[in-house]
């Protein structure tokens, strides 16, 4: 919201004449968004294609039948993955793992459990 605000009134300024010139395409940094296509790219292939993998494997483990037990146990996972490798790739990895424990056990609201 605050980013979006700022870019509309620098090119409202800009529009009446009293603001900095502004262009946005040298601004952006493009290697963040090519790696971080890349990876989701990779993560669907790995979760469509592997069966019985990482992803199963990742999801057995996580599952419980008890809400604050799987929610425990998805924090712990989560804390040591991001402690391991990159947090995007922790993030990637673990939203279609947690989205599939929500629906096997029908919860209604999945968002406490991805933050």
């Amino acid at each position: 919201g605050g980013g979006m605000c700022m870019v509309c009134f620098r090119y409202f300024l800009e529009l009446i004449g009293h603001g900095p010139e502004f262009d946005a395409v040298k601004v952006i940094i493009l290697e963040p968004l090519f790696l971080l296509f890349g990876l989701m790219l990779t993560t669907i292939y790995l979760e469509k294609m592997e069966r019985g993998g990482l992803f199963d494997k990742l999801r057995d483990s996580l599952d419980d039948p008890v809400n604050w037990k799987r929610s425990a146990k998805i924090m712990a996972m989560s804390t040591i993955g991001s402690a391991a490798v990159m947090n995007d790739s922790v993030v990637l990895i673990f939203s279609g793992v947690v989205v599939d424990l929500c629906v096997r056990h029908k919860v209604a609201n999945s968002l406490p459990y991805l933050l």
